[in-house]
C-alpha cells in the first residue's frame, strides 16, 4: 500500500542515497515500510546493518539480511584482506595509496614524532598494493574517478565501512591504527602549514582539502586519546581554515582539546593552539572569547621566553581592539608585533602586520599611511607569491582608494584581488571584495549592480559563518544606505534575491562580477 508522493519522494530519495543505491539495501529498507514511515526509518539508518534485516525467508540466508550479505563476502577473503579490509575502517572521505601503506600496512619503526611508539600489529602477508587491488576486484574498495596525472583514491561504501568498522574495533587494533592514523595527517598537516604562504599554496590547500574529512576524523578522535596531538594538529591548521572558511566547527573541537587536562600544560604546543583559537573566535564575532585566548596565549609564550611566538597573539590583540573601535591600542599591538617580526625576519608575518596596520589607518582616516603600510605588504606578498595574502592586499587597497576618492584606481585592485580570493577558495575574502564592489558603484552611480552584489555578500558570508566586524559593519552600513536609496524597494528585494541565488553557484557570481565595469 506505499505510494511515492511529493511529500515523501525527498525522504526517499535520502534513504536510497544513504544505502549507497545498493538493490538489496532498498530492498531490505522496503521490507520495513510497513512499520517505520519513511522519516523515521532515514533517522534509524546511521545503524543500517542493525535495521536492513528479515528479508524473504526463501532467499539464501546469505541475502536475508545486509550484514549477512557483507558477512558472506568477508569470509570469502583470505586472512590478509580481512587485515587490511578493517583497517581501511579508519579513513573517513577517501584514501590515497600512500595513506593505505603507511596506516594499515605492515608495522614501521616508530617515528619521530611518537611519544610512545605503536604497539605490534601483525604485518600484513603480502603487499599492500595486491591487498588493494584485491579488495577493489571484490567491490569491497571502490576507486574514484581523479583528474589526469593525480594520485588515486580509494573509498568504501557507507554500508561496507560500518561492518568494516565493527571488525577493526573486535580485532582489538583500534587504538593502534587510530593512532596511525591521526599521525599521518599531522605529519600532512604540518608539511602543509610553511607552504601556505608561498606560491604552492593552491596545491596544499587542496591537499588539505582532498583530506579534510581524515584530518576531522582525527581531531575527533584526539581528545580521548592523544589530545597532545590534536593541539599540534590544529595549531598547524590555522590558515587553511581561515582561508577555506572551517570556523564553526572547528571553533568547538579546538575548545574541547584545550579543555582536556593533559593540554592544560603551559606548552609551545597550546600557546599555538591557543592562537588558533583567538583567531577562529575574533573572526566570527567573539571578541571577548578572542581575548582570554590571545592572552593565555602571549602569558605562555612570554613565560617560554619564544618572542617569535609572541608576535602571534600580540597581532591578534590589534586585530581585536580595532575591531572594538580602539585604534590607540591596536596600532600599540600591532607596532609591538612588527618589531618583532622584523628583528627575527619573517617576512609573512611582517606583510600581515603591515595590512593590519593599514586596517587601523584606514579606520583613522590616514589614507596616506594606509596606503604605504598596504603597499609594502602587498610587495612582500608578490615576492612570497602567496595569493591569499595578495588578495587582502589588494582589497585593502581598493577599500582605501574609494574612501580617498580615487574610484578608478579602485575598480582594477578589486578586480585581481577578487580573482585570486576565487583561485584559493577564501569565501570572506570574495564577500570582502564584492562588498567594497557595492561601496564602489555607489560612489559611480551604477545603482542597479549594488542589491545584486550585495546579496551575494550575505550569502557568502551566511556560508562562512564571518559576520563583518566594527569597523567594516559600519562603513558597509553607509554604502547600502547610499544604493538603496537610489533604487526602488521592489527592485532591490528582488534583485538582492537574485545576488543570494547566484552565490550558490560561485563561478556563475563570479562572471557576473568580472562581466562588466562596476564604473560606467
Amino acid at each position: 500500500s506505499f505510494a511515492l508522493t511529493e511529500a515523501n519522494a525527498p525522504t526517499i530519495a535520502g534513504i536510497c542515497a544513504r544505502l549507497d543505491g545498493l538493490p538489496l539495501a532498498i530492498e531490505l529498507a522496503a521490507a520495513r515500510a510497513n512499520i517505520l514511515p519513511p522519516q523515521a526509518m532515514l533517522k534509524r539508518l546511521e545503524s543500517r546493518l542493525l535495521v536492513l534485516t528479515g528479508g524473504a525467508r526463501d532467499l539464501p540466508a546469505r541475502q536475508q539480511t545486509l550484514r549477512s550479505t557483507i558477512e558472506w563476502s568477508h569470509e570469502l577473503l583470505d586472512e590478509g584482506e580481512q587485515r587490511i579490509f578493517r583497517r581501511l575502517a579508519v579513513f573517513e572521505g577517501g584514501r590515497t595509496l600512500e595513506a593505505i601503506e603507511a596506516i594499515c600496512g605492515p608495522e614501521i619503526e616508530p617515528n619521530a614524532h611518537s611519544s610512545a611508539g605503536l604497539k605490534s600489529l601483525a604485518t600484513l602477508s603480502v603487499d599492500v598494493l595486491d591487498e588493494v587491488a584485491s579488495l577493489v576486484d571484490k567491490s569491497l574498495l571502490n576507486r574514484e574517478e581523479q583528474i589526469e596525472g593525480g594520485e588515486p583514491r580509494f573509498v568504501m561504501l557507507e554500508t561496507i565501512h560500518e561492518y568494516a568498522r565493527e571488525r577493526l574495533v573486535e580485532s582489538g587494533e583500534a587504538q593502534e591504527i587510530g593512532e596511525r592514523h591521526a599521525r599521518f595527517f599531522l605529519d600532512l598537516a604540518e608539511k602543509a602549514e610553511p607552504e601556505l604562504n608561498g606560491d604552492e599554496q593552491e596545491f596544499w590547500l587542496g591537499r588539505l582539502e582532498d583530506e579534510y574529512d581524515n584530518i576531522r576524523a582525527a581531531l575527533r578522535w584526539a581528545p580521548e586519546h592523544a589530545p597532545e596531538l590534536g593541539l599540534r594538529l590544529a595549531g598547524a591548521l590555522w590558515l587553511f581554515w581561515e582561508i577555506r572558511g572551517y570556523l564553526s566547527e572547528t571553533r568547538h573541537m579546538l575548545s574541547e582539546l584545550l579543555s582536556q587536562p593533559r593540554t592544560l600544560a603551559h606548552t609551545i604546543e597550546r600557546a599555538k593552539a591557543l592562537h588558533t583559537a583567538g583567531n577562529l573566535a575574533d573572526t566570527q564575532g567573539g571578541h571577548e572569547a578572542a581575548l582570554d585566548y590571545y592572552n593565555e596565549s602571549l602569558a605562555i609564550y612570554r613565560e617560554l621566553g619564544d618572542r617569535r611566538g609572541a608576535a602571534r597573539p600580540l597581532n591578534g590583540l590589534g586585530l581585536v581592539a580595532w575591531s572594538q573601535g580602539d585604534f590607540v591600542s591596536a596600532r600599540s599591538f600591532l607596532e609591538e608585533s612588527l618589531a618583532i617580526k622584523r628583528e627575527l625576519t619573517n617576512p609573512s608575518s611582517i606583510s600581515i602586520a603591515l595590512n593590519n596596520l593599514g586596517l587601523v589607518a584606514h579606520a583613522q582616516g590616514d589614507y596616506t599611511t594606509a596606503r604605504a603600510y598596504l603597499e609594502e605588504s602587498l610587495t612582500i606578498d608578490r615576492k612570497l607569491k602567496d595569493k591569499d595574502a595578495i588578495a587582502t592586499s589588494l582589497v585593502n587597497l581598493g577599500a582605501v582608494a574609494i574612501d580617498d576618492g580615487r574610484y578608478e584606481e579602485a575598480s582594477p585592485l578589486l578586480m585581481e584581488g577578487l580573482a585570486l580570493f576565487n583561485d584559493v577558495g577564501d569565501i570572506r575574502g570574495i564577500a570582502d571584495g564584492i562588498e567594497n564592489l557595492v561601496g564602489l558603484v555607489g560612489q559611480t552611480g551604477n545603482f542597479d549592480r549594488a542589491p545584486v552584489l550585495g546579496g551575494m555578500a550575505e550569502a557568502l558570508r551566511d556560508e562562512a559563518s564571518t559576520p563583518m566586524l566594527g569597523p567594516e559593519r559600519v562603513r558597509y552600513e553607509h554604502f547600502l544606505e547610499i544604493t538603496r536609496s537610489q533604487v526602488s524597494p521592489v527592485n532591490w528585494d528582488d534583485q538582492w534575491a537574485m545576488g543570494r541565488r547566484l552565490a550558490q553557484d560561485l563561478e556563475r557570481a563570479m562572471e557576473y562580477i568580472m562581466g562588466s565595469s562596476v564604473t560606467d
